[in-house]
C-alpha cells in the first residue's frame, strides 16, 4: 500500500510533467550576469499535428497567445510538416523552426484571413501566411522552412504572399528558408528597426514573387541573405509622405532575378535617404541588376552602391526620374503598362540626387536588345544630380548596327518605367539624359561582338565630365 508521502510525490510529479508539456522553461544566464528564464511553447502541446489534411491554424495560434499573455518566449515548431492558414505574430514572440521543420501554407484561400490590412498598390495580395500588426519585439527564426506553396493551380485571382509586417518595432528574421508564396514573399510596411540575417529566400512560382518588400521602413539591415526571386530580390517602396524609406543597409547578399537585383520604387511618393549595398553579389538578373525609379513625387538621395559582381545581367544600371504621380490614396492594383493609365500631372516632379557606384564589375547577357546597356534619364526640366561611377567596368555582349546608333529615345515621362519600354539606346554602354554633374572616374566598356554603336551618350547634360575612361568604340 502506498504511503500518503508517495502519493503525494506521484501527483507532484504528474504535475510537473503536465506543466512541462504545456509550457517548458529554458534557463539562462545573460552576459550581464542576471539569471532569466525563457518560456518554450510547443505547438504540439497546443494540438497542432502533422499531416497534409490537418490545418494547424486554431492550434498555432493559441501557442502564440499564450505564449504573448505571459510576457513573451519561444513558440517553437518541431520537426515535421504542418499545414497551416494564416498565423497573426505578436509582442515579445519568437517563432522558432527547429531543422527539420516546415511550416506549411494551406491551399484553400479561405484559410487566409481578410482581417488584414489591405494592400495599397496590390490588394488581390493582402492575405497572407503570416502576419503582424503593431507589433514589437518579433523574431523568427531557426533552420527550419515557411513553404506558403502558393502555386499557380490553387490560387489565381487572390495570391497570398509569404508574409507581411505593419508598423512593426524591432523585427528579427535570421537562418530560416522561406519560398513558394502566392505572390510576395516578404513585405513590410512603415516598420522600424528590422534585421534579416542569413535568410534563403526561393520565390519563383508566380509572377510578382518578390523577396523582400520594404515600403516606408528605417533602420533595416539585411546581411549575409540569398535571394531567388522571379521578380524584384529586395525593393525599396515608399507609398507615404510621412514615413521614409531611410537608413537601410544591404550587405553581403546573393540576389538572383528575373526582374531586378535591388530596386527603390517603383512606388516612389515619398523619400528615399541614406541608403548602401555593398559586397554583393548579383547574378542573372533580368531588366536592369540595379534600379533606382522616383516616378510620383518622391525623393532618392544619398545612395551607394560598392564592390557589386554583376554576372550573366541584362542592363546593369537604370536610374528614372519622370512624372507618373501616383498618390497612393486607396489600394489599387498596380498599372505596368508603357501608356501611363496611372499618371496624376498634378503632382510635382520629384528629385534624385547623389548616388555613387563604387567598384562594380559587370558581365552583361542580351535576350532582349532593349534591356541591355545603362539608361539615366530625367525629363525635360528636371535634372538627376549628382552621380558618380568609380572603377566600373562592364562586358557587353555587342552587335549593335548603324541605324540603332541614329535611334531617338523616346521621354516617356508619364508612363511605368520600365527600360524596356525606351527600346534599343543608340549607345552600347550608357545613355545619359538631362543629368547635372555627373563624374566617371576609371570606367571602361569592352564588347564581344562587333559594335556599331558609340559607347556613351549624352544628351541635355550639365557639367558631366569623364577622367580617364577606356572601350574599343567611343566617339
Amino acid at each position: 500500500m502506498m504511503s500518503l508521502s508517495k502519493l503525494l510525490g506521484v501527483i507532484l510529479l504528474s504535475l510537473t510533467i503536465s506543466l512541462n508539456c504545456w509550457v517548458q522553461k529554458v534557463f539562462c544566464i545573460s552576459p550581464g550576469g542576471n539569471d532569466n528564464y525563457i518560456a518554450i511553447f510547443n505547438i504540439r502541446d497546443f494540438g497542432a499535428k502533422t499531416g497534409e489534411y490537418v490545418i494547424n491554424t486554431k492550434a498555432i495560434q493559441k501557442a502564440i497567445d499564450k505564449c504573448t499573455s505571459q510576457g513573451g518566449g519561444i513558440v517553437q515548431i518541431p520537426a515535421g510538416k504542418y499545414v497551416t492558414g494564416t498565423i497573426v505574430l505578436k509582442d515579445n514572440v519568437t517563432l522558432n523552426l527547429v531543422a527539420g521543420a516546415e511550416l506549411l501554407g494551406s491551399h484553400n484561400i479561405k484559410d487566409y484571413t481578410e482581417k488584414v490590412q489591405t494592400s495599397v498598390e496590390a490588394p488581390s495580395f493582402s492575405q497572407c501566411l503570416i502576419y503582424a500588426e503593431k507589433a514589437k519585439n518579433v523574431t523568427i527564426s531557426g533552420m527550419g522552412t515557411i513553404n506558403g506553396r502558393g502555386f499557380p493551380r490553387y490560387f489565381k485571382k487572390k495570391r497570398p504572399m509569404l508574409m507581411r509586417f505593419i508598423e512593426c518595432n524591432n523585427l528579427h528574421i535570421k537562418n530560416v528558408t522561406l519560398k513558394n508564396a502566392g505572390s510576395w514573399n516578404t513585405h513590410l510596411v512603415f516598420c522600424h528597426q528590422v534585421r534579416f540575417d542569413n535568410v534563403n529566400i526561393h520565390n519563383r512560382i508566380q509572377p510578382n514573387n518578390d523577396g523582400i518588400d520594404f515600403d516606408g521602413c528605417s533602420n533595416v539591415m539585411i546581411s549575409g541573405c540569398i535571394i531567388d526571386s522571379r521578380d524584384d530580390a529586395i525593393c525599396g517602396k515608399s507609398t507615404s509622405t510621412i514615413h521614409p524609406c531611410e537608413n537601410i543597409i544591404v550587405n553581403h547578399c546573393i540576389m538572383s532575378s528575373d526582374c531586378s537585383g535591388f530596386k527603390l520604387g517603383t512606388s516612389s511618393r515619398g523619400r528615399f535617404n541614406n541608403i548602401t549595398v555593398s559586397n554583393c553579389v548579383m547574378k542573372n538578373c533580368r531588366m536592369s541588376a540595379i534600379k533606382l525609379l522616383c516616378v510620383d513625387g518622391g525623393s532618392i538621395n544619398n545612395i551607394n552602391f560598392s564592390n557589386i559582381v554583376m554576372d550573366s545581367v541584362e542592363g546593369p544600371i537604370f536610374i528614372r526620374l519622370g512624372a507618373r504621380g501616383k498618390l497612393y490614396k486607396k489600394a489599387k492594383e498596380q498599372d505596368y503598362s508603357a501608356t501611363g493609365i496611372d499618371a496624376i500631372s498634378s503632382t510635382p516632379v520629384g528629385a534624385i540626387k547623389n548616388v555613387m557606384f563604387s567598384n562594380i564589375q559587370a558581365s552583361v547577357v542580351e535576350t532582349d536588345t532593349a534591356r541591355a546597356g545603362m539608361l539615366i534619364t530625367g525629363i525635360n526640366g528636371h535634372y538627376i544630380e549628382n552621380v558618380t561611377f568609380n572603377n566600373v567596368h562592364v562586358l557587353y555582349p555587342g552587335g549593335g548596327s548603324v541605324k540603332q546608333a541614329l535611334r531617338y529615345v523616346p521621354e516617356l515621362a508619364a508612363v511605368y518605367p520600365e527600360k524596356a519600354w525606351f527600346g534599343i539606346l543608340p549607345a552600347y554602354g550608357l545613355y545619359a539624359r538631362h543629368i547635372k554633374n555627373m563624374a566617371l572616374n576609371n570606367v571602361s566598356f569592352d564588347f564581344v561582338s562587333p559594335e556599331m554603336r558609340s559607347s556613351m551618350f549624352f544628351f541635355r547634360c550639365k557639367r558631366s565630365g569623364v577622367f580617364p575612361f577606356w572601350s574599343k568604340s567611343f566617339r
